[in-house]
């Protein structure tokens, strides 16, 4: 998500937009065969589970609200970033008069950004325990709200656009991984499911986001950013769920 954007305006630029899209299918082929000729089987036990039993496994994960706590929070989370995407490049190019090479710098800007989130949390597990946990989560209700403001108030321009964005991305990074892992953990029993599970419907979340954003971008560009925040006060609504429901880790460790 660093160098792909990058690659992609000189691609662009050099050969036409079509050699984007053949060089993906190209790619796209390649990891599907090096896949199927390098992964090993991971089932070595080849029992079969009856359909009741599935069923009822599914029962008991879609019955969870923590599990569907971290699945809202992680499909809101990532809807502020997909609000973007469909409207992301014409918004550049139209209203900031950014090229494509220009457009491809920041948005691979933005995605270092969300990974610096990530690794923050490795190197500093703490963040991820509820106190701190919680301060973050109150930063991206106040980023959410105050980039539409700042929108009213200033205009759209270069630096108000990242001032609305790049915290929101970094708090993503942040806070994603540990929505993912509660939402796989929060029924032990049906964590493969819920792996699955937890990822279509937040990505899903994530894809109405895009459309929502492109069909309010075409009524006013500044409304764009009203989806943004809705999208972060989501997630924070989400979370305190979460909260309700969740054990802190800290908490865990100690018992």
């Amino acid at each position: 998500p660093i160098i792909a954007p990058v690659a992609a305006s000189i691609i662009a630029e050099t050969w036409g937009v079509n050699a984007v899209f053949v060089l993906l299918a190209v790619l796209g082929l390649i990891l599907l065969m090096a896949g199927y000729i390098a992964l090993p089987e991971t089932r070595t036990n080849r029992q079969t589970r009856s359909e009741q039993r599935i069923f009822a496994g599914y029962s008991v994960l879609l019955s969870s609200r923590l599990f569907w706590s971290y699945t809202l929070a992680f499909g809101f989370l990532q809807g502020i970033f997909f609000s973007l995407l469909a409207c992301a490049a014409i918004l550049f190019s139209t209203h900031l008069n950014i090229n494509v090479k220009g457009f491809s710098l920041i948005w691979s800007g933005l995605a270092l950004v969300y990974v610096v989130g990530s690794s923050l949390l490795v190197r500093f597990p703490m963040l991820g325990f509820r106190p701190l946990q919680s301060i973050l989560v109150v930063i991206v209700a106040l980023c959410s709200i105050a980039g539409p403001l700042m929108m009213q108030i200033w205009g759209l321009s270069l630096a108000t656009f990242l001032l609305s964005v790049a915290p929101l991305m970094i708090l993503s990074g942040l806070l994603t991984p540990g929505m993912m892992l509660g939402a796989v953990n929060a029924v032990p029993s049906q964590s493969g499911a819920a792996a699955g599970l937890s990822s279509a419907v937040g990505m899903s979340i994530a894809a109405a986001f895009t459309v929502l954003g492109a069909y309010i971008y075409d009524l006013h560009p500044l409304l764009l950013f009203f989806v943004i925040g809705a999208a972060g006060l989501g997630f924070c609504a989400a979370w305190w769920f979460t909260n309700r429901y969740s054990i802190d880790p800290e908490e865990a460790l100690e018992r």
